[in-house]
């Protein structure tokens, strides 16, 4: 009985925040060289000022980005990268050099980028890729309105006049998926392979339910499939009376993720809002 006033007092008092978000600040450049030098100690690492510089430019004080290169900057120091410059100190280029392409690589810290992007509307998603675009000045400056409204939830920083993302990790992610976006025109199904393939290139591998869906609207292009169908074909109908619509649509969420650009604004896999889901396959056509 304790435990439950607990809870309902805890509900009523979370309720008079619910309206209230406090966007909290990356961490500034001596926090993070605090914290890198103090943790690369523990771990019996050894840092320059370069390390520390390279480490907040890439992450931008962001503590979980910040957490998993200095975990790469660790595990990748050793008696190779132990050269001396001129003056006598480390030679950390390739070392940077080895960490920036093992950076781009890392899922776990690309999925970091992805939540940051995922968190935000569609149209702040157009207004990061416009920072980045070539036709920027045909298409027009991104509204400012929305640019202030993502630096006052620090993802933006003006820096000698420029607008630009907090981190450099957070960056080359904004440009990914503009380039992804211009170029995502076309989806095939290789049955063959199995292998669903975005403009020739194959996606990642998706599990059983997802394929089973992905075939079924695959089959149906262009049309609507609603959910008896997708409950036969991907489940069976013994479990059209257990599989609920927030099933479907976790399934749904699970695949756009593998195969749209952005699944906050996708281009193949569709809703048509009360009826079901459409694929598009050619959505340029």
């Amino acid at each position: 009985m304790t435990t439950g006033r607990v809870g309902l007092h805890s509900s009523e008092f979370c309720e008079l925040f619910a309206h209230q978000r406090w966007q909290l600040a990356p961490l500034t450049f001596s926090d993070v060289e605090r914290y890198t030098y103090h943790q690369a100690q523990e771990r019996g690492g050894t840092l320059t000022p370069g390390d520390v510089h390279f480490i907040y430019q890439w992450s931008g004080g962001h503590p979980s980005m910040m957490e998993g290169l200095l975990n790469l900057f660790l595990g990748a120091l050793g008696e190779e990268n132990s050269a001396e410059g001129n003056d006598g100190t480390p030679n950390r280029w390739p070392l940077h050099r080895q960490l920036t392409e093992e950076i781009r690589r890392s899922d776990t810290l690309q999925r970091e980028c992805a939540k940051i992007i995922q968190d935000c509307t569609g149209a702040e998603v157009e207004a990061l890729m416009g920072l980045y675009r070539l036709d920027s000045r045909l298409a027009g400056d991104p509204p400012a309105q929305i640019l202030a409204r993502l630096a006052d939830r620090h993802l933006l920083l003006t820096v000698e006049g420029q607008v630009r993302p907090f981190s450099r990790l957070l960056a080359e992610a904004i440009q990914r998926l503009g380039s992804a976006q211009v170029a995502a025109t076309q989806l095939r199904v290789d049955m063959d392979s199995g292998a669903v393939l975005v403009n020739g290139a194959a996606v990642e591998t998706l599990t059983a339910l997802e394929y089973k869906l992905m075939l079924l609207l695959y089959e149906q292009a262009d049309k609507i499939v609603d959910k008896y169908q997708i409950v036969t074909a991907v489940w069976g109908e013994d479990y059209l009376d257990s599989v609920d619509d927030a099933r479907i649509e976790k399934l749904i969420s699970r695949l756009r993720q593998k195969v749209e650009p952005h699944t906050s604004d996708p281009r193949f896999v569709t809703t048509v809002r009360g009826r079901g889901y459409r694929l598009l396959t050619d959505p340029e056509s």
